[in-house]
């Protein structure tokens, strides 16, 4: 039989072991070849809605792709660890300053009112941050 001092001395090995192991990272948001953007003709989400797959550093042209959205977005979202520029043109060239803050860049949870830039989207471009 075995006494309750080695006992405790063996479970209190076995806690400092556990207590050693170095923490399990964090895993990194799923990187995909195509990024799904969530995007409406209405502000603040509503309106008609879509997802819109862009492919990884693509332009997406939105005055030549048939879906008849160019100059009909307000409201323009990427998914976590997704960034994105919006475009006035439909070849990426002259970007859209986003809320008068002089950037360009969209990323997660995006913009529900584009404000005075509703309606003015003609391409975007997406990438994973840190890519």
């Amino acid at each position: 039989m075995v006494s309750s001092a080695v006992l405790k001395l063996a479970i209190l090995g076995l806690v400092r072991h556990a207590l050693a192991l170095p923490a399990a990272e964090a895993a990194a948001p799923e990187k995909r070849d195509n990024i799904d953007i969530y995007a409406c003709t209405g502000e603040n989400w509503t309106g008609s809605c879509y997802h819109l797959y862009d492919p990884v550093s693509t332009c997406y042209n939105l005055v030549g792709n048939g879906q008849g959205l160019a100059y009909k977005l307000n409201s323009f979202g990427p998914p976590a660890g997704a960034s994105c520029q919006l475009f006035y043109d439909g070849a990426c060239k002259d970007a859209i300053p986003i809320q008068n803050s002089g950037h360009s860049t969209i990323v997660n949870p995006g913009v529900g009112n584009l404000n005075s830039h509703a309606n003015s989207i003609g391409s975007f471009y997406c990438n994973w941050s840190n890519w």
